[in-house]
């Protein structure tokens, strides 16, 4: 955060990237460093717009534009002039593109002025790879990594509740934790799962279900992410053990 804020602060740097593997952070980190920059009152204004895998130049466009307010008609050149028109009026504004897949072609596409064309506009985009960062030709790339093993389990303890404090739980709690492979996402729903029953039993399948559906190598693990809520709704089924 202390470096995403420090380029946000820096006159020479308008576009900042945050990189990770999914699940990781990266959404949870800007919003906060939105709400942070909101309360600070450091930008006029401060808009948020999920990009996804597929984006739509034209929705992207529009989602800007409802922000400031600004019915955005037309499409492609016309459009992009129209929002840029309107951004440029804005003294300082932070746009936050949330999960970036590829190059967006931002000033002549989107329709988004920064650098020599608005110095006040500041663009931030989270992104699963650091080779997005450089396509986007990011002045900054910050990279956001899994958590510790002593972070996971303060992490855990929190959502899992009173069910970690039987000791006899705590070395199964531990391996589940550690099948997490220090996932923010995946801690809070497996965490979730079990609270408020300590049987044995329900950590003992939370743990096989994750070493069945959690690949070790942390190249695919945003695989997991879609596995999780699965292996959650599997502890939930075994209720009655």
């Amino acid at each position: 955060m202390d470096k995403v804020m420090n380029a946000l602060e820096d006159e020479n740097k308008h576009l900042i990237g945050i990189y990770g593997m999914g699940g990781v952070g990266k959404t949870t980190l800007m919003e906060e460093i939105g709400r942070r920059l909101q309360k600070d009152k450091k930008f006029d204004a401060v808009i948020k717009v999920v990009v996804s895998q597929n984006p739509n130049i034209e929705q992207i466009g529009r989602g800007i534009a409802e922000e400031l307010g600004m019915p955005l008609e037309g499409s492609g050149e016309s459009a992009a002039w129209a929002l840029a028109t309107r951004l440029r009026k804005e003294k300082k504004i932070l746009i936050m593109l949330d999960d970036v897949w590829a190059r967006l072609e931002l000033k002549t596409v989107v329709g988004i002025p920064y650098g020599e064309d608005h110095k006040g506009c500041k663009i931030l985009i989270t992104t699963r790879k650091a080779r997005v960062c450089g396509t986007m030709e990011c002045d900054t790339a910050v990279p956001v990594d899994v958590s510790s093993d002593e972070d996971s389990w303060v992490l855990f303890n929190s959502k899992a509740g009173e069910v970690i404090e039987d000791p006899d739980l705590e070395p199964l709690s531990r391996e589940v934790v550690k099948e997490c492979a220090g996932l923010p996402l995946a801690i809070v729903v497996v965490g979730r799962a079990p609270r408020g029953r300590g049987k044995k039993s329900s950590w003992e399948g939370a743990l096989l279900q994750l070493k069945r559906v959690i690949p070790k190598n942390l190249e695919g693990v945003e695989d997991q992410l879609f596995k999780v809520p699965r292996t959650e709704l599997q502890l939930y089924e075994r209720r009655g053990d």
